[in-house]
């Protein structure tokens, strides 16, 4: 059978009895041009073809339930139009989405979560200083939790600055071994 000299309700006619041949000419004769109409609206060559695609795919499942009163490419080009509709929409739902999660993980996450989160720290290296020998506990506290300079904690240990750095260098390594290098040096970095 010449497929290419049939009109289109002749195709379509068929289609509807699942001819593979007249859906492939069917498809040969409007593809080029709805991949056109279908770039004109969205601009995106992969975006044309996921919607021809789904037009097509979608033509195919519904090809014995199809009641196309005009013509078959005026049907096809319906189709393009709603698709190009139909993502759009679930771009702005997925935009939506992102946009939600993102304040979410900028507000909810980082004041609600981060605010446990520093609390289990602080809590640890306040356990972690009382379990550090002699001043260098007392030194760790007063230099992180207490904000106090080195002179401020030698004259209120009365002990010289030096043995207070060593005291510092000393709860450093300490914390640093019993926390981890990374939750360490975030917490006495910042």
């Amino acid at each position: 059978m010449d497929y290419q000299g049939l009109d289109e309700h002749e195709l379509l006619a068929l289609l509807k009895s699942d001819d593979k041949k007249a859906f492939d000419e069917i498809y040969a004769r409007f593809h080029d041009f709805l991949f056109f109409y279908a770039y004109k609206l969205t601009n995106d060559e992969f975006a044309s073809r996921d919607i021809l695609q789904a037009l097509f795919v979608n033509l195919w499942i519904k090809r014995n339930d199809l009641q196309i009163k005009g013509s078959v490419l005026s049907y096809l080009h319906q189709g393009i139009k709603y698709g190009f509709l139909n993502e759009e929409r679930r771009k702005s739902v997925v935009t939506q989405y992102k946009q939600s999660l993102h304040a979410y993980l900028q507000e909810g996450y980082t004041h609600a979560e981060e605010k446990v989160f520093e609390k289990e720290l602080v809590r640890r290296l306040h356990d972690l200083a009382e379990e550090m020998p002699g001043k260098a506990g007392q030194v760790f506290v007063l230099t992180y939790f207490d904000n106090l300079s080195v002179s401020q904690i030698a004259e209120m240990l009365n002990v010289s600055e030096k043995t207070v750095r060593n005291l510092h260098s000393r709860a450093i390594k300490d914390a640093r071994l019993k926390l981890g290098l990374a939750i360490a040096v975030f917490l006495l970095m910042g």
